[in-house]
């Protein structure tokens, strides 16, 4: 299977931010999230500067000066947003960052920001959507087991329950790719190849101008040789135009349904 696994991609009882130390049986022990004690006009200017960092052409320093502004923003007047935005820059760190323990490192720390969002505020889709996310990156990086799988599962199936729109259907699109990245294993499967193809049409329906979301099930399709309909969504693919702050990543996307449709049978 291609390596796109986890890119895409337990309830627990509340527990107050301040001065908390956050250990739930996936995110390391001994992480934790101080509450700011600045004024809120300094508190929007730092969201500012972190947003204008994160912004594009998103480069290592400026994303992790964005990390630094973030974590100095949490208040209890901001009951979830800086949380799972925090955790959103992790998950590019933990995808980008030229070490791997620092990617490892940053994975963790997302899973644990937006572990906490759940906790202040179950209904924030954003909380549960960056948690399966950076638990998802934690596993290209490190053994998970089952657990881990059910969990990215269990939050994902929440963001589709609570705002399908999410990230130009993440939650959808995330289950379509987990699913079939885990067909071929009898250990490991979540779900099937039926479930995996129903979310990622439904990604398609809610979301048809995002990319990813086009390229995703047209791997699905080629895998399943239904070529013609595969050709249809990779064009649909490279004629769609990059989202907000993902441009170079929708290159890449282009690139591989480029390559893919020069690989079809005639």
């Amino acid at each position: 299977m291609l390596k796109w696994m986890i890119l895409f991609l337990l309830f627990i009882s509340f527990l107050p931010l301040s001065g908390c130390h956050i250990f739930w049986g996936e995110v390391p022990e001994g992480s934790t999230i101080q509450i700011s004690r600045i004024s809120e006009s300094k508190r929007q200017e730092l969201i500012r500067w972190a947003q204008d960092n994160f912004s594009e052409p998103r480069e290592l320093k400026k994303v992790l000066d964005s990390y630094q502004y973030y974590i100095q923003t949490f208040s209890e007047r901001d009951q979830f947003e800086s949380l799972w935005r925090v955790a959103n820059v992790c998950s590019w760190l933990a995808e980008y960052h030229p070490k791997e323990d620092e990617r490892l490192e940053y994975a963790k720390k997302g899973a644990a920001l937006a572990k906490e969002c759940i906790n202040r505020v179950p209904s924030e889709p954003g909380g549960h959507y960056y948690y399966a996310l950076n638990l998802g990156l934690m596993s290209q990086l490190e053994s998970g087991g089952v657990n881990r799988l059910k969990l990215m599962d269990q939050h994902a199936k929440e963001v589709v329950k609570l705002d399908p729109n999410f990230e130009y259907a993440g939650g959808h699109r995330f289950l379509g790719m987990f699913y079939f990245e885990t067909l071929d294993s009898l250990a490991f499967s979540q779900g099937t190849f039926e479930d995996a193809l129903m979310h990622l049409e439904k990604a398609c329906e809610i979301a048809p101008e995002y990319g990813l979301n086009q390229l995703a099930l047209a791997r699905l399709l080629i895998d399943d040789e239904d070529f013609e309909t595969a050709r249809h969504h990779l064009k649909l693919v490279i004629e769609s135009r990059p989202p907000t702050g993902e441009k170079k990543v929708h290159k890449d996307w282009v690139r591989e349904a480029e390559c893919l449709i020069a690989e079809l049978p005639n």
